[in-house]
């Protein structure tokens, strides 16, 4: 966060004429709002934009000091989302470098949705080095209220995507059938990696032998393949708080209670999912109180979330990444069971949204599988629109499992001498989970998917996951004394993760 306020309050305010006739590489350290003349008022914009973003601010709070001075709200959007994407991506830049030995390789990320710019939609998935050329014209925000990202990624995880060590700038297809060379939206040319400010850093840290402009920001948060380290964070907070948890544990009340302590350590909560279909105020109660802000306006921005209730049924998410399946799933989603009860909103679907099957959601009094399937199906969607989120609870489940080979969830629990439960092609690995099913496997031992591990932690984490019975209450209670690094792991990532 204060990456990003700091590269605001070190951009140099022109007006509107003076900055639309700067080359492209002074435009990215200069700014403007068109419609404000002064440059006292241009400035004072810019500050407040920096101190909202250093506490964490949100636009509602930001632009009621601008629309009483006449200023349209579409303009002000526009204006914000551009300083916060600039800021933001700039302050990624930072990190980006700092890790760059661990993390050699940025993946670009567009949304990928209706609203997706077809030269911005050919660049996902796009690979290079960090220090690649490319990234001097094509590090994102890449025109105003663009929504794309870079993620960066280990060695290891950019080869499992198909990174072949050859980087070769993409195409698209124009709306005349032209194929044609990907450039940024006009004006937008230049990033922040190829700020004059970035330059001057590097050149001192060159002669000094070391990178001390790092110094003045936080510490990043570990990669991925650096799970444990995340975890620690999290075993500092938990056992910061760890007598409120216990007494919470005993009188019944461990979802406020850690809803409490997320609170009390930073965690900005509150952002309400986008939904349609049914008992969407209670699924939106229990998200925006249970997730971090930017996650869940992240998820926002990809799409909405259709809610259909069925109490006999067990959970299901699915989400739709593209137009082509949104196109088919329109057509032909009927045929299938899962898809079925969706149906009547067919002609809705768009690409981003995700299709959520509940339970226990419309009960007159809250009953704690609505919570618990709430949190787990909505992390489903979660890890669609965050797939670095995922990387952490990926690498603890290729940790902490190999070796071992994927085989039905049955046979591992008869070998266990439990009963079987599970459907004969649910198949993972055994590892010591407290809970099977956090060893589920969706995929193979080449291609593992092993999709459950964040759903189950943070239904566990959020939900405290409670007995049927009234002799044990909470779940959480015995995942904590025989398996804890799971909820180290979500609970450090919910402090420090931001997407």
């Amino acid at each position: 966060m204060s990456e990003a306020a700091s590269f605001l309050r070190r951009l140099k305010v022109v007006p509107a004429p003076e900055f639309y006739a700067l080359q492209a590489k002074l435009k990215q350290e200069a700014w403007t709002m068109s419609k404000i003349a002064q440059l006292k008022q241009i400035q004072g914009v810019l500050d407040d934009l920096a101190q909202n973003i250093q506490r964490g601010g949100t636009f509602e709070e930001w632009q009621k000091n601008y629309t009483a001075q006449g200023l349209p709200r579409h303009y002000l959007e526009t204006v914000y989302r551009t300083a916060c994407l600039r800021a933001y991506n700039a302050g990624k830049w930072v990190q980006f470098r700092a890790q760059k030995e661990n993390r050699p390789i940025l993946r670009y990320s567009a949304i990928n949705d209706s609203r997706t710019r077809p030269h911005h939609k050919a660049l996902h998935g796009f690979m290079a080095p960090v220090d690649n050329v490319a990234w001097k014209t094509l590090a994102p925000p890449n025109g105003f209220n663009c929504r794309c990202t870079l993620m960066s990624l280990s060695a290891r995880q950019a080869a499992k995507l198909g990174y072949k060590g050859t980087v070769t700038v993409p195409e698209y297809v124009d709306e005349y059938g032209i194929r044609r060379p990907i450039t940024p939206d006009k004006g937008w040319e230049s990033s922040p990696e190829n700020s004059s400010i970035l330059a001057l850093l590097r050149e001192k840290e060159k002669k000094a032998g070391f990178p001390p402009a790092h110094k003045v920001f936080p510490e990043p948060l570990p990669s991925p393949e650096q799970w444990q380290e995340v975890a620690k964070i999290g075993e500092q907070v938990w056992t910061k708080h760890l007598p409120e948890l216990e007494r919470s544990f005993v009188s019944g009340d461990y979802p406020r209670t850690i809803r409490k302590i997320l609170k009390a350590e930073g965690v900005d909560l509150g952002a309400p999912p986008r939904v349609n279909g049914e008992a969407t105020e209670r699924f939106q109660n229990i998200i925006k109180s249970s997730y971090p802000r930017k996650w869940v306006e992240r998820a926002n921005e990809a799409g909405r979330v259709l809610i259909r209730n069925f109490d006999n049924e067990r959970g299901f998410q699915l989400f739709i990444k593209d137009e082509a399946t949104a196109a088919y799933l329109r057509n032909n989603g009927a045929r299938f069971k899962d898809y079925k009860p969706f149906a009547p909103k067919k002609n809705q679907v768009k690409a981003g949204d995700s299709f959520l099957r509940l339970r226990e959601m419309t009960r007159k009094e809250a009953v704690a599988d609505a919570l618990e399937i709430s949190i787990h199906e909505y992390a489903h969607r979660l890890q669609f629109i965050m797939p670095e989120l995922d990387a952490y609870f990926m690498n603890m489940w290729l940790d902490r499992t190999r070796g071992e080979k994927t085989r039905p969830l049955n046979d591992i629990l008869k070998e266990q001498g439990e009963k079987p439960v599970y459907n004969a092609r649910e198949k993972g690995r055994a590892d010591h989970f407290f809970n099977l099913y956090f060893g589920k496997n969706y995929g193979s031992d080449d291609e593992p998917k092993p999709l459950e591990m964040m759903t189950m932690a943070y239904q566990y984490l959020l939900a405290g996951s409670a007995y049927k019975s009234h002799s044990e209450k909470w779940r959480v209670y015995h995942l904590h004394h025989k398996d804890p690094e799971v909820l180290y792991l979500a609970l450090g990532l919910l402090l420090r993760y931001q997407p």
